[in-house]
């Protein structure tokens, strides 16, 4: 019994989805804990977060789409997104969101992209600006480059990190 609650606390002390209920409004939100970051070896000042954008189904979170923070690449405008996984395939997209000078892109991705980045790795991300068509090229650190495996199967599985406010 010890062992089983011991393992228990182990596996809930790793989640990296966190659920948070809302008591006065009853609104559950979701958020990552991990995401993947990088930065051009060729211009350091170019950088990029990156993190799977969550929604509340019920009580479950349902994948919205990817959420990326740039710096270094001026104001942002159909950012197109190339990321490159470890078994060869890649996701192709361009931001939806409009012109902005925060840097943010958001894309949508489809039930064949979330599959692809449950199975394989990320190996590198490239980010093309298109407004001005300056890019940001990065390689995933080891630890990284499971990010979304780990995020993802956490989703299916229900494994959160519940807390109420």
């Amino acid at each position: 019994l010890v062992l089983l609650v011991t393992v228990l606390a182990l596996n809930l002390s790793s989640a990296q989805i966190t659920k948070t209920v809302d008591t006065m409004s009853d609104e559950i939100t979701f958020t990552t804990s991990n995401h993947i970051t990088g930065s051009d070896s060729t211009f350091n000042s170019r950088s990029f977060v990156m993190y799977l954008s969550l929604k509340a189904d019920g009580d479950s979170a349902e994948i919205q789409g990817l959420a990326v923070i740039i710096e270094g690449l001026s104001c942002v405008e159909s950012v197109e997104a190339i990321i490159l996984l470890e078994d060869g395939n890649k996701l192709k997209m361009t931001s939806w969101n409009k012109f902005n000078c925060k840097g943010y892109a958001f894309f949508d991705i489809t039930d064949k992209d979330i599959n692809m980045l449950s199975n394989s790795p990320v190996s590198k991300v490239k980010f093309t600006n298109g407004r001005n068509y300056r890019t940001i090229l990065s390689a995933t650190s080891k630890k990284q480059s499971t990010v979304f495996v780990k995020n993802i199967s956490d989703i299916k599985n229900n494994f959160y990190k519940t807390v109420t406010e």
